[in-house]
């Protein structure tokens, strides 16, 4: 993963209360190369009385209201590589490019409930990619929590998609007891959908203060495994060290939370980053592969 990427505008504003560990943030590119295509592409003649397309793995819908489009248009969806947030599941690419529209289009995205594991979905945002590969923030998205939508208002089309502003990685992970595991804090924060503005390094925040904790106790315990701060790979990460013995409750719960954090124009009581860990004892994973006579 890139470091020391300068990534963050004066527009954005993000502080935090103070706690108990520090621990810095790893910041996740955002100028990458195209997604290759990742899928079937569908396409819809729209006209004037609107529409609604849907991604072929309906994750995506694009919402078109009247007279947003002064003649009939045929206008695509094409899944995607993400390559802002991998493993993320698909970007898509709208056509065609270059199109304008006489009324704001609705995007909404659908995530599982096993992606809002984790992260917290307040922090899910959504993203276009310019021609040039850098990624920019749509102002403003709408996340609903129940329906588990992120929802946004675009007026452009490009290659869209929707992410995670921050995540402990890995997210999940085997451990042997008694071994340690570093984890990080990753922020993905892609520029301002707004052209201009002066792009400076001073404005991103270069420690954040975390406590930590496994299943909910503050820097575990003996039982379940302990939690802390050290400095690894230049910057100072979090540590989770797994017990001496493969406990009842398993996978274990590391987490690590902050209060009153003030993100992308938006205000949020609290900052909670999730990764379960399963711990091993004198175990192996084996995979066999057969076929038979007819090699299927």
């Amino acid at each position: 993963m890139k470091k020391n990427l300068f990534l963050l505008l004066v527009l954005y504003h993000f502080t935090v209360s103070a706690q108990d560990d520090s621990v810095e943030i790893k910041f996740a590119p955002t100028l990458t190369e195209p997604g290759k295509p990742a899928g079937e592409k569908i396409s819809q003649k729209i006209g004037k009385d609107g529409g609604k397309l849907i991604s072929p793995d309906g994750r995506m819908e694009l919402i078109i209201p009247q007279d947003a489009v002064s003649s009939k248009t045929n206008i695509s969806i094409q899944p995607v590589v993400n390559t802002l947030s991998p493993g993320k599941g698909n970007a898509y690419q709208l056509e065609p490019s270059g199109i304008t529209f006489q009324k704001p289009l609705q995007i909404i995205f659908h995530y599982t409930a096993k992606e809002a594991e984790g992260m917290m979905p307040e922090y899910k945002e959504i993203a276009w990619q310019d021609d040039k590969g850098q990624w920019y923030s749509l102002e403003n998205p709408v996340v609903d929590t129940i329906a588990r939508t992120v929802t946004g208002s675009i007026t452009h089309f490009s290659t869209w998609v929707f992410f995670d502003a921050f995540i402990l990685q890995p997210a999940k992970a085997k451990v042997r007891v008694n071994r340690q595991l570093d984890m990080f804090v990753v922020c993905t924060m892609p520029k301002p959908g707004t052209a201009g503005g002066m792009i400076t390094d001073e404005t991103i925040p270069k420690q954040i203060r975390f406590s930590t904790y496994v299943n909910g106790i503050k820097g575990g315990n003996a039982v379940a495994g302990t939690v802390s701060s050290v400095y690894g790979q230049a910057i100072r990460n979090v540590r989770y060290t797994a017990p001496a013995n493969i406990p009842d409750q398993n996978p274990v719960a590391v987490s690590v939370e902050t209060s009153n954090v003030k993100w992308n124009g938006r205000s949020h009581p609290r900052l909670k980053l999730v990764s379960n860990i399963t711990i091993i004892d004198k175990s192996f994973e084996i995979t066999v592969t057969g076929y038979n006579k007819q090699h299927v």
